[in-house]
């Protein structure tokens, strides 16, 4: 197992002094950042194309949205994808990160605290 001291989201030219964006912090903030300006400007447009009521609906559908972008990158936070984006593994990862954050979400207690 390695140590990496900063969790990347993406390959990094300097690995070990990125660049907040390359982080999986600064990568997630990111993500939230263009939900939220989604949102903002879409939400109630795409509540009314399935024909919800944007008045009812337009809180629980930000909640879902700006959940799903939290959530999104959370597998990668494991050793395979942490060396590969620092091109220290060739193979491919045993399982993709995306299903590993359905995962984690999933069958962690990490599930119970996002749903309170």
């Amino acid at each position: 197992m390695n140590n990496y001291p900063r969790l990347l989201a993406k390959s990094s030219k300097a690995p070990s002094s990125p660049r907040g964006l390359e982080t999986l912090p600064g990568h997630t903030a990111n993500v939230l950042a263009a939900a939220e300006a989604l949102l903002d400007e879409t939400a109630d447009a795409q509540l009314a194309a399935v024909g919800l009521r944007s008045e009812t609906w337009r809180e629980p559908f930000r909640r879902g949205v700006l959940l799903a972008a939290f959530c999104h990158d959370l597998g990668k936070a494991n050793d395979q994808f942490q060396a590969m984006v620092r091109h220290q593994r060739d193979e491919k990862q045993a399982i993709r990160h995306e299903a590993l954050s359905l995962l984690i979400v999933e069958e962690t207690t990490l599930r119970g605290w996002l749903a309170a």
